[in-house]
């Protein structure tokens, strides 16, 4: 009894699987003998398995034919189509390819699987002879577009991307060497690994006059070795920005150097001598930063009595648990400061001036201001100009000692960030209460000593126009959801940190009439269902919940 046909391509199947190719031929040769696939879909099925096998051979000429014949078998059917396109693509001929998807796109009904099969490989090989064309077409842009141009286009890119373009090929290398910042700039700023002697002079060799180093990472072979190329001032007569770590020692030509920007950093070489000496002897300094600083019994109070007239911005940060006192005459002296950061500092006061107290307002172009530590003084005078203030002291005030008849008003603050600390006295009622209509975000970390004075600031109608507010406060319950809404009108988003809340809280909020929230952040507020999303989503207001198990740490205890 003869095999039935079902059975003779199972067979087939089942020597492609195992890679015996001729046997599956035969049995295929078989199949085309029968007369039930002299026509019709059983023969365009046999052809079909037959080219998948011819494939597997590498034998491209007798595919084609069979595909050819699977078309001629059956216009319509998409499969003939699709096997000649699949062939001439595999010889590399794309445009032909791209022919017979178009041809089967003519034939083949709209809603056929194999049309839609047929429009996905079109636009796919359309693409691929799109980009061989431009390969063939490419050239080097370096050879064919003016310097001119080429300098445009360059100038939008990084360092480290240029720098990577450096190993393109010779001719790239001769020019992009010759373009600003490679040409003047040394950046070891984000290395992961420790820069070598071999790459500091290799890059140092491509600099023609540097404008910029920038040193963070360097062996200590490497920072010697930059350190005594430092030292002869004629090969950095163009220097305006330094940024050096870990050097062997800081005993450089600072004054020779026409520095506008300065940033060191050593766990033992910078010293307040030392950076009395690069702010008095470098008058075109516009920004300075100073990190790991040491006290030095050799700093007389006259080494501090000088100005650096076009200084902007200062940072000084001092040793952990090491008192640093730095005199605020010497902060006061510079007028043109935009920007002042103290990292574990404490401004000595002039005890001549106010009973002790230091007073900034001298400082008329102050508008940031970063007190960090513990050692922050608390007879603080701020300037009207103060625009940004921020405090992360760990510092418990005493009571309010400052005078209303030296009240400065903060009429231009607007953003304030109080970090685990009691309230300042430098920030009482008097000094708030002119700032209503500026102060638009609020940070508070408060220690518990410190509630009481926000709840009165907060009743005084000092934070009327607070658009962001950020709230670390055990001592927020339900209750106060009218002092939020009565202190806080213009109150777009709230963040607020292990508050004794429930769900009652966030709807008070949104149900007042006058509400405009529309984000609010809880963490640490386990009693806050998460009902409360969906419903506040209905809303139109994002609620975001973050139980205090999630946070990584335990909540606040209570002092």
């Amino acid at each position: 009894m003869p095999v039935s046909l079902a059975t003779l391509l199972e067979t087939c199947q089942e020597h492609f699987r195992k890679r015996e190719y001729t046997s599956a031929l035969d049995a295929l040769a078989t199949a085309l003998c029968r007369p039930e696939s002299e026509r019709g879909p059983a023969r365009l099925q046999i052809l079909d398995y037959r080219i998948a096998v011819y494939l597997a051979q590498e034998n491209k000429d007798s595919a084609l034919k069979d595909a050819k014949a699977m078309i001629r078998t059956d216009r319509t059917d998409g499969r003939g189509y699709l096997r000649c396109g699949q062939i001439e693509k595999l010889n590399g001929n794309f445009v032909t390819a791209k022919t017979w998807y178009e041809q089967g796109l003519k034939r083949v009904a709209n809603d056929s699987r194999k049309y839609a099969s047929l429009q996905k490989q079109l636009e796919k090989i359309e693409k691929e002879i799109a980009l061989q064309v431009s390969r063939e077409k490419a050239t080097d842009p370096m050879t064919t577009l003016p310097i001119e141009v080429a300098e445009i286009i360059l100038s939008f890119l990084s360092y480290n991307s240029l720098h990577l373009l450096l190993r393109v090929s010779k001719s790239w290398n001769r020019f992009i060497r010759t373009v600003r910042p490679l040409s003047d700039t040394l950046n070891y700023q984000d290395t992961s690994k420790l820069v070598t002697t071999t790459a500091l002079r290799a890059t140092l060799k491509r600099l023609k006059s540097p404008t910029h180093v920038m040193a963070y990472n360097l062996s200590a072979p490497a920072a010697q070795f930059l350190y005594d190329r430092l030292q002869y001032t004629e090969n950095f007569k163009s220097l305006g920005t330094l940024h050096l770590r870990m050097m062997p020692n800081f005993n450089l030509p600072f004054e020779r150097y026409p520095l506008r920007n300065i940033n060191l950093s050593h766990p033992s070489h910078i010293t307040l001598s030392l950076v009395s000496r690069i702010l008095k002897g470098c008058p075109e300094l516009t920004s300075a930063a100073f990190s790991s600083i040491r006290s030095n019994s050799q700093t007389s109070p006259a080494a501090w009595s000088f100005t650096c007239p076009k200084l902007e911005s200062l940072i000084l940060a001092g040793v952990v648990n090491q008192g640093l006192h730095v005199p605020s005459s010497f902060v006061v002296s510079l007028v043109s400061l935009k920007r002042l950061t103290l990292s574990k500092v404490r401004l000595e006061p002039d005890q001549e001036h106010h009973q002790g107290q230091i007073d900034l307002r001298l400082l008329e172009s102050l508008q940031i201001l970063q007190l960090i530590g513990p050692n922050v003084a608390s007879k603080l005078i701020l300037p009207p100009s103060i625009q940004t203030l921020s405090l992360v002291t760990r510092a418990l005030f005493p009571e309010p000692v400052i005078s209303a008849d030296i009240c400065t008003p903060l009429k231009n603050l607007h953003y304030l960030d109080i970090s685990d600390s009691t309230w300042p006295p430098f920030l009482q009622k008097d000094h708030m209460s002119a700032n209503r209509a500026s102060l638009s975000d609020l940070s508070l970390y408060l220690h518990p000593y410190g509630d009481r004075k926000f709840v009165e600031l907060t009743l005084a109608g000092c934070f009327q126009n607070v658009q962001r507010l950020s709230l670390a406060c055990q001592a927020v319950e339900d209750i106060d959801s009218g002092m939020f809404i009565e202190g806080f009108p213009e109150l777009r988003t709230l963040k607020l940190h292990s508050a004794m809340i429930t769900g009652v809280f966030v709807v008070d909020l949104l149900k007042a009439q006058t509400c405009k929230i529309r984000e609010i952040t809880l963490s640490g507020c386990d009693k806050v269902s998460s009902d409360i999303v969906e419903w506040a989503a209905h809303r139109g207001v994002s609620v975001s919940i973050t139980k205090a198990t999630e946070l990584g740490s335990t909540r606040l205890r209570e002092q």
